[in-house]
């Protein structure tokens, strides 16, 4: 009789101390930290309010619970039956994953590709830095040629006998790393201006040809000169040897 009284008192107390060790750990939800329906200082939060993501960490030999907006890297938003859970990617070196297989973003300096990260795109493909992934390279294309412009020379379309006209194409697509480059976007050629005088040249340009003529037409008589003299300075030096031909002759008979 005494050992069963003994048994139920130490029962006794043995309830009131798990109680009162369990109620020792759990806070009151206006105790616990932003976002936690329910914690304990051992444990941190057990349940999230309304919106909020609960994410389950290790801490040396403790899970500790924390509530929050956003999942940090490494996590994606898991909702299931109005239960908002981060949960853990499978993908090495993702950071924001959309599901536990298939990953979003990765971390750098690894690119995102068909759900998953890699160092270094396929050869077809190239890594945009600015994104994060591996996209498609595109080659360069352009426009079809302008019309050709105004024959024109040092800006005018006049006053010149040639000068140059110019045609431009734009770019429609822009290559990206990897991708052909753009070909030439202007092309020139010589040309022949329409105008060849400009107004008030016409004049001038008339005077210059005359004196040109006249310069020419004096050289041709100066030329015509020379030609004259050495002609008539040869029929002189032909004579003079026909003179002494004849003079020695007669002196041989």
């Amino acid at each position: 009789m005494i050992l069963q009284d003994i048994k139920l008192i130490f029962g006794l107390v043995l309830t009131i101390f798990i109680k009162s060790l369990i109620e020792s750990r759990h806070l009151p939800t206006k105790s616990c930290p932003q976002g936690c329906a329910t914690c304990s200082t051992y444990n941190g939060c057990f349940a999230c309010k309304p919106h909020f993501y609960f994410l389950l960490y290790r801490s040396g030999m403790k899970q500790i619970g924390v509530c929050t907006h956003a999942c940090p890297a490494g996590y994606y938003q898991n909702r299931a039956n109005d239960y908002y859970r981060c949960s853990r990617c499978r993908v090495e070196n993702c950071a924001t994953c959309f599901d536990k297989d298939f990953c979003a973003f990765c971390q750098p300096p690894y690119f995102s590709y068909q759900g998953g990260c890699v160092l270094t795109c396929p050869l077809d493909m190239y890594a945009d830095v600015r994104t994060g992934d591996c996209k498609a390279k595109v080659d360069c294309t352009v426009a079809a040629w302008s019309p050709w412009s105004a024959c024109t020379r040092n800006g005018r379309t006049c006053g010149y006998k040639y000068g140059t006209e110019l045609r431009i194409r734009e770019i429609v697509n822009h290559p990206t790393p990897g991708g052909n480059p753009c070909p030439e976007l202007s092309e020139e050629r010589k040309c022949r201006l329409r105008i060849r005088y400009c107004p008030g040249q016409e004049a001038r340009a008339a005077s210059r040809a005359a004196k040109k003529k006249q310069a020419k037409e004096r050289e041709k008589q100066r030329t015509e000169r020379t030609q004259n003299l050495e002609r008539d300075k040869n029929s002189i030096e032909r004579r003079k040897r026909r003179k002494k031909l004849i003079a020695a002759n007669n002196e041989v008979e």
